[in-house]
């Protein structure tokens, strides 16, 4: 659960970078030291580049995820956010911020992803508190970055706030790969040996695995759906408010 506190801790910075990042390129240029320049038009852009691309972000990492499995979703999601703190610590001008902000944005589904992933890695009753714990960490990474802003130039932020999405990033190798995602995808022998490294032995989870696996054998046994019949399902889905609600925050997080 580390590597998903660390991906909270890491979207908290990206929220928060504009408060650090707009003053900076829009004054003077002496107080951070920058010979970047912006009028408060292009600020605003560059503001909103990671909400502009959130909503491609969050149409493409579900299916990802559900091809290439957990772990490279999340590391895809964490390695997307150091990319572009990369790319704006380095900038020279003002597109390139635009650019590095809008890279970041293509990882904002993984605000949703992470609760399903907080699902399949923890333990029934644990949940609750994992769930509330990597939320908080989204306010604690909007807190450093406000608070560090008074000191630091918006360069040496990024340099700081591209350290959290690293350590997610190499977490993540040292995980298991989904239960649920192994079991769903037929492979049940490592779908056994993944839930014992995260569960262990005991009754419970013997119980629950097995659940797990004949819930999946029964779905895999039924008559497969058709492509016709699967693009329709999938566009009544996309109708339904359960995904035109996140869909919607995702784009209207920063207006």
């Amino acid at each position: 659960m580390v590597p998903l506190i660390f991906h909270h801790l890491a979207i908290g910075f990206v929220l928060s970078y504009p408060a650090v990042l707009t003053p900076a390129i829009t004054g003077n240029g002496t107080r951070n030291g920058t010979e970047v320049q912006a009028t408060k038009g292009e600020a605003a852009w560059v503001a909103a580049a990671y909400s502009m691309t959130g909503g491609l972000g969050f149409l493409m990492l579900p299916p990802l995820m559900q091809l290439y499995g957990r772990r490279f979703i999340n590391a895809t999601m964490n390695l997307i956010i150091f990319l572009g703190w990369i790319i704006i610590a380095l900038s020279p001008n003002v597109p390139t911020l635009l650019a590095g902000r809008a890279i970041q944005g293509l990882s904002f589904g993984g605000l949703y992803i992470c609760s399903i992933l907080a699902g399949e890695y923890s333990h029934p009753k644990r949940r609750g508190f994992f769930i509330i714990f990597k939320i908080t960490a989204t306010s604690i990474g909007e807190l450093i970055c406000h608070g560090f802003g008074f000191t630091l130039s918006w360069r040496q932020m990024a340099w700081l706030a591209s350290i959290p999405p690293a350590l997610a990033a190499l977490g993540t190798v040292f995980w298991p790969e989904s239960p649920s995602w192994l079991a769903y995808k037929g492979r049940f022998d490592e779908c056994l040996t993944s839930f014992e490294w995260i569960r262990g032995k005991d009754m419970e989870s013997k119980r629950e695995v097995k659940e797990l696996i004949t819930a999946q054998k029964k779905l895999r046994n039924m008559k497969r759906t058709k492509k016709s019949g699967l693009l329709i399902r999938n566009l009544k889905a996309m109708r339904s408010k359960e995904f035109l609600k996140p869909f919607t925050v995702v784009l209207m997080r920063q207006v």
